[in-house]
Parts: structure tokens; sequence; C-alpha cells
């Protein structure tokens, strides 16, 4: 009887630790969900500040790049550069511009999302004698 007691002791002991054990597992386990949620975070807020500043400026002289030459894929003669003091503006000049093609550009599309997401705040259109500013 001592002897079935003992066992029964030992398996309830089992039992309890192995209750807290996954309680423990399951804590942890939500905290590292918890921390890779926050560097997740934290890596995409260092991407965004990097692309707004002084360092990004490149990638966004690469996006207008891109930009100008899809432009004159299309038969468009548009000069397509990264202004500004950080170059986070995007100025598209080109002789036939005007506010309805602007206003389509802006609102057909992926244009503004891949546009802010290559780090520009604003798009500055213009023919040289008028221009159309729209924010990101």
């Amino acid at each position: 009887m001592k002897i079935l007691l003992v066992i029964i002791g030992g398996f309830l002991l089992l039992l309890v630790a192995m209750a807290l054990l996954g309680k423990h597992n399951m804590e942890d386990l939500h905290r590292l969900s918890a921390d890779k949620a926050l560097a997740e975070q934290k890596a995409k807020d260092d991407t965004q500040k990097t692309l707004e500043g002084p360092s990004g400026t490149g990638v966004r002289k690469q996006c207008a790049e891109k930009l100008e030459r899809s432009f004159l894929d299309k038969g468009i003669d548009a000069h397509v550069q990264a202004v500004g003091k950080l170059g986070n503006t995007l100025s598209i000049k080109w002789i036939l511009m005007s506010r309805p093609f602007g206003y389509k550009i802006m609102n057909d599309g992926d244009f503004p999302e891949s546009m802010h997401a290559c780090g520009f705040k604003k798009v500055h259109f213009t023919n040289g004698s008028e221009w159309w500013d729209y924010g990101l």
C-alpha cells in the first residue's frame, strides 16, 4: 500500500512539474513571440528611417532613374529626379505635363505606394511653366 502511495505521489509530483514546465514554456513562447514582433517592428522602423534620412538618398535616386526609364519605354520624354535637401521630393518634368495627367498617375495603380516605399514624401509635377504638388 505504501508503495502504491509513493508511486501515486510521485506521479502527481511529475504531473505538477510538467504543468509548471508547460506553463513556463508557454510564457517563454509568448515572450519570444512578443520579442520577435518588437524586433520586426524596430527593423521596419529602422528601414523607414534609413529611407527617409540622408543614407536613403541613393535609394531614392535609383527609384527616380528607374521611373525615368519606365517613362522613356512608354515614349514619354520625362525627366525624373530626386530633389531637395534629402532628395525626398520626386520631381517629374515633362513638356506635356498637365494637371489631369498628374492626377491620373497619383490615383491609378500603385504609384503613390511604391514611391512612398522608396522614401519620397512629395511628388512635384511640372511642364516648365506650371506645377502640381502631391503629398505621399
